[in-house]
Protein backbone atom coordinates (compact mmCIF):
# COMPACT_ATOMS: atom_id res chain seq x y z
CA UNK A 1 0.00 0.00 0.00
CA UNK A 2 1.02 3.41 -0.71
CA UNK A 3 -0.07 7.44 -0.49
CA UNK A 4 -1.11 6.99 -4.35
CA UNK A 5 -2.94 3.73 -3.69
CA UNK A 6 -4.19 3.88 -0.13
CA UNK A 7 -6.55 0.74 1.42
CA UNK A 8 -9.55 2.38 2.50
CA UNK A 9 -11.73 0.93 5.21
CA UNK A 10 -15.34 1.34 5.87
CA UNK A 11 -16.15 1.51 9.57
CA UNK A 12 -19.98 0.59 9.32
CA UNK A 13 -21.18 1.82 13.05
CA UNK A 14 -24.59 0.17 14.43
CA UNK A 15 -26.32 2.65 16.98
CA UNK A 16 -24.92 1.15 20.51
CA UNK A 17 -21.38 0.40 18.90
CA UNK A 18 -18.63 -0.06 21.46
CA UNK A 19 -16.11 2.57 21.50
CA UNK A 20 -13.37 0.71 22.85
CA UNK A 21 -13.14 -1.24 19.51
CA UNK A 22 -13.75 1.18 16.75
CA UNK A 23 -10.85 3.40 18.91
CA UNK A 24 -8.27 0.08 18.93
CA UNK A 25 -9.11 -0.63 15.52
CA UNK A 26 -8.57 2.60 14.00
CA UNK A 27 -5.23 3.41 16.11
CA UNK A 28 -4.20 0.28 14.74
CA UNK A 29 -4.54 1.90 11.49
CA UNK A 30 -2.89 5.00 12.73
CA UNK A 31 0.48 3.53 13.92
CA UNK A 32 0.81 1.36 10.42
CA UNK A 33 0.88 4.34 9.09
CA UNK A 34 3.44 5.86 11.10
CA UNK A 35 5.25 3.18 11.50
CA UNK A 36 5.40 1.50 7.82
CA UNK A 37 4.69 3.53 4.93
CA UNK A 38 2.62 7.19 6.16
CA UNK A 39 -0.80 7.40 3.92
CA UNK A 40 -1.03 3.60 3.37
CA UNK A 41 -4.59 3.07 5.17
CA UNK A 42 -7.45 5.29 5.13
CA UNK A 43 -10.80 4.89 7.13
CA UNK A 44 -14.17 6.59 7.54
CA UNK A 45 -17.04 6.10 9.46
CA UNK A 46 -20.29 5.40 8.04
CA UNK A 47 -23.76 4.01 8.94
CA UNK A 48 -27.44 3.39 7.48
CA UNK A 49 -28.83 5.51 10.20
CA UNK A 50 -28.58 9.40 10.67
CA UNK A 51 -25.39 10.63 11.89
CA UNK A 52 -24.75 10.78 14.70
CA UNK A 53 -24.36 7.76 15.98
CA UNK A 54 -24.88 6.94 19.60
CA UNK A 55 -22.33 4.37 21.34
CA UNK A 56 -22.87 1.99 23.82
CA UNK A 57 -20.88 4.71 26.15
CA UNK A 58 -23.71 7.73 24.86
CA UNK A 59 -21.00 9.41 22.81
CA UNK A 60 -22.18 10.68 19.23
CA UNK A 61 -20.21 10.24 16.08
CA UNK A 62 -20.52 11.84 13.04
CA UNK A 63 -20.99 9.72 9.83
CA UNK A 64 -21.21 9.94 6.39
CA UNK A 65 -24.78 7.74 4.88
CA UNK A 66 -23.83 4.39 2.69
CA UNK A 67 -24.59 6.42 -0.20
CA UNK A 68 -21.87 8.97 0.59
CA UNK A 69 -19.30 6.56 1.56
CA UNK A 70 -16.30 6.24 -0.81
CA UNK A 71 -15.52 2.68 -1.93
CA UNK A 72 -13.88 0.79 0.35
CA UNK A 73 -11.35 -2.29 0.06
CA UNK A 74 -12.28 -3.46 3.41
CA UNK A 75 -15.85 -2.97 5.35
CA UNK A 76 -15.41 -3.76 8.79
CA UNK A 77 -19.74 -3.51 10.94
CA UNK A 78 -19.02 -2.52 14.22
CA UNK A 79 -21.43 -3.38 16.74
CA UNK A 80 -21.93 -3.60 20.35
CA UNK A 81 -24.91 -3.30 22.65
CA UNK A 82 -28.21 -5.16 21.37
CA UNK A 83 -26.93 -5.43 17.54
CA UNK A 84 -27.99 -9.11 17.76
CA UNK A 85 -31.77 -7.42 17.59
CA UNK A 86 -30.31 -4.94 14.94
CA UNK A 87 -32.08 -4.77 10.98
CA UNK A 88 -31.67 -2.65 8.70
CA UNK A 89 -32.78 -3.38 4.99
CA UNK A 90 -30.13 -0.64 2.90
CA UNK A 91 -27.69 -1.92 5.45
CA UNK A 92 -28.02 -5.45 4.07
CA UNK A 93 -28.45 -4.30 0.48
CA UNK A 94 -25.47 -2.22 0.85
CA UNK A 95 -23.36 -5.00 2.08
CA UNK A 96 -24.68 -7.53 -0.73
CA UNK A 97 -23.46 -4.97 -3.01
CA UNK A 98 -20.05 -5.30 -1.27
CA UNK A 99 -19.90 -8.89 -1.19
CA UNK A 100 -20.60 -9.18 -4.99
CA UNK A 101 -17.50 -6.78 -6.00
CA UNK A 102 -15.41 -9.20 -3.34
CA UNK A 103 -15.10 -6.13 -0.55
CA UNK A 104 -14.00 -8.59 2.51
CA UNK A 105 -16.10 -8.11 5.44
CA UNK A 106 -14.92 -7.80 9.04
CA UNK A 107 -16.50 -7.13 12.24
CA UNK A 108 -16.04 -5.69 15.79
CA UNK A 109 -17.82 -6.51 19.06
CA UNK A 110 -21.18 -7.77 18.04
CA UNK A 111 -21.13 -6.89 14.27
CA UNK A 112 -21.30 -10.31 13.67
CA UNK A 113 -24.75 -10.39 14.07
CA UNK A 114 -25.10 -8.31 11.99
CA UNK A 115 -22.32 -9.77 9.32
CA UNK A 116 -24.13 -13.08 9.83
CA UNK A 117 -27.82 -11.51 8.73
CA UNK A 118 -27.07 -10.26 5.95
Amino acid sequence: MSKTNPRHFAFVLIPRFTMLSLSCALDGLRSANVDCQPGSYTWELTSAEASPVISSSEVPLGVASLGDAKNPDVVVICGGERSHDYSNVNLTRWLHGQTKRNIPIGSLSDGAFVAAQA
